[in-house]
């Protein structure tokens, strides 16, 4: 179903589609699912590649069967496939079987070498180079005039990641007892009034390692930080309400500068 649908938005957008995969985190157990096994996430991509292909295809296991599956209408058959992930086996896959990776790692020069890493030995696998793929650092974060308000707003997601992300946090160099702490008191979510306890532990450390939170200025020398560690494409996940006027902010304060 998925790569059906992603063969029609293929279609309209002009090829210009572009599908992602990953195990589903935390969005679908808010929807009572589980989180993909990496099988079953292998599964997709290979059987998605062969439904790419537009012949007809039969293929069974514990989670997938498929008996004379066909895409009967695409708009290209190379449409790219990137992998969404944090953990190393993913990575690593998303090296192997994907055109790119879309990796969440903060902005921590060590945590982003540790990331690519990952994908680059998936990529060894495949007989593929490092610079063969497109990799995106992705980086969740909030702009604002107020800096100190756009800030505070990024601290549940600072704490989801310390959490989710526990290497990371320790090749940040956050200490062992703070990131324990925040941990302890996340619930499972990183929005909504759940989350304001482990919240209200997150440190400035921590808001600095995994967002690019603060005013234009902040913006600016976070995205100069991960250009010096050697990213060359950043995906930005914008937390809160007015994601049009950070857009609008975005783009008067920050482009220009790197124009």
């Amino acid at each position: 179903m998925n790569f059906n649908a992603m063969a029609g938005i293929d279609e309209l957008s002009g090829g210009r589609a572009i599908m992602t995969v990953g195990t589903g985190g935390g969005t679908v157990k808010e929807l009572g699912y589980g989180v993909a096994k990496l099988k079953t996430v292998r599964e997709m991509i290979e059987q998605g590649r062969a439904l790419l292909t537009g012949e007809p295809i039969a293929y069974e296991s514990e989670t997938l069967t498929l008996r004379n599956a066909r895409l009967r209408f695409l708009a290209r058959h190379d449409l790219p496939i990137y992998m969404t992930a944090s953990g190393p086996k993913m990575l690593d896959m998303g090296g192997e079987l994907c055109d790119g990776v879309i990796y969440m790692a903060g902005t921590d020069r060590n945590c982003i070498a540790a990331a690519q890493a990952d994908i680059g030995r998936g990529a060894a696998k495949a007989g593929r180079s490092l610079e063969s793929l497109d990799l995106a650092c992705c980086v969740f974060g909030t702009l604002g005039e107020d800096r100190d308000a756009a800030r505070d707003h990024c601290r549940s997601i600072a704490a989801w990641m310390v959490t989710t992300q526990p290497r990371f946090a320790a090749l940040a160099g956050i200490p062992e007892e703070q990131a324990a702490a925040v941990s302890q008191a996340f619930s499972g979510s990183a929005h909504g009034p759940e989350s304001k306890k482990s919240a209200a532990l997150v440190t400035d450390a921590m808001i600095d390692t995994f967002t690019l939170a603060g005013d234009p200025s902040d913006f600016i020398a976070g995205i100069e930080r991960l250009t010096d560690a050697g990213v060359t494409h950043i995906e930005f996940f914008p937390e809160g309400e007015n994601q049009l006027g950070m857009a609008k902010l975005f783009a008067e304060r920050v482009i220009p500068h790197f124009r």
